[in-house]
């Protein structure tokens, strides 16, 4: 009517390609954290710091150690391993924050009511979803494997001792 003029300007950039990524990638985590949760060994996600992160804990770990996720995150791991073992198990972290997986290695993790589990440890590197460099502490329970290792020794020695002893009573006769 009085010959103005009204001009839109709109701008926009196709993010298809980057949604179907990040669809893939939390398929990826869902699969992953559905697996964890269904298998027998212990996995706890750490910080490089050895601080366990959100849902930082599989069903496996806090059903046998008597603690739940929520109660975990922000924990430090360390404080969950026995005092002598937790120089190995700080050392095996920090090898794996640093890009290099650790080898197997044992050190017993406490349990809530006081009691012990002995645990075959190790330590990788990961990254979570949001690119955060994590590491990744997956442990297999051995305590009953240690326990009849040890009872086979003492069975061993109880042989031993007995064949000697019998072997002096035949050479004084």
């Amino acid at each position: 009517e009085n010959g103005d003029v009204v001009r839109i300007v709109a701008g926009g950039i196709d993010i298809t390609e980057r949604k179907h990524r990040e669809l893939e990638l939390q398929r990826q985590w869902d699969f992953a954290t559905t697996v964890a949760d269904t298998i027998p060994s212990f996995i706890v996600i750490t910080d490089h710091d050895a601080v366990v992160t959100r849902q930082g804990a599989n069903r496996a770990f806090c059903d046998v150690f008597g603690r739940s996720e929520e109660e975990l995150q922000g924990t430090s791991f360390l404080d969950l391993v026995a005092r002598e073992d937790e120089f190995a198990a700080r050392m095996a972290i920090a090898g794996a924050a640093n890009g290099v997986p650790q080898a197997e290695r044992e050190s017993r993790w406490l349990m809530r009511d006081g009691g012990e589990r002995t645990v075959a440890l190790t330590a990788t590197p990961i990254t979570d979803p949001s690119g955060e460099a994590r590491v990744l502490l997956s442990g297999a329970d051995v305590t009953d494997r240690k326990r009849q290792e040890a009872e086979v020794r003492a069975s061993r020695t109880r042989i031993v001792a007995a064949t000697d002893a019998a072997r002096r009573r035949l050479e004084r006769n």
